[in-house]
């Protein structure tokens, strides 16, 4: 009878263990990153926090890059506008080569705020910038 109490107490116990070990979320050790997926350029541009007050912007576009000469697109981050030149982003049509860009701020500043690709003034493609 005894034996019998003790084994019960143990799958109790091993149950109620496991349920609250399996109900604990899981906390990501990378909350420094956030993205934009630009859909019509096929897209994706990755936003990183480097340093307390630099964010470093990684992208790649394969599609809907037709004009070789990068004065004539243009990227409206965060209130500010530079052409792919500015940025030294390369186009190979009907895309551009991956990039990477150095830009001051807080990765939470630049949560949800529009991330746009712009021929002249014509919007070509934009996104919303989500936790990666």
């Amino acid at each position: 009878m005894l034996k019998t109490r003790i084994i019960a107490t143990f799958i109790a116990l091993f149950a109620l263990i496991f349920t609250y070990l399996h109900a604990t979320p899981v906390r990501h050790a990378d909350n420094k990153s956030a993205m934009a997926v630009l859909r019509k350029l096929s897209g994706i541009v990755t936003i990183e926090q480097i340093d307390k007050s630099d964010l470093s912007v990684n992208g790649l576009f394969t599609n809907g890059i037709d004009d070789k000469n990068p004065e004539h697109y243009f990227i409206d981050f965060d209130g500010s506008i530079y052409s792919f030149s500015d940025l030294n982003i390369t186009i190979v049509p009907p895309g551009t080569n991956r990039w990477n860009a150095t830009y001051p701020g807080d990765l939470n500043d630049v949560l949800g705020t529009l991330f746009t690709v712009k021929k002249n003034k014509k919007i070509i493609d934009q996104a919303t910038v989500v936790k990666g």
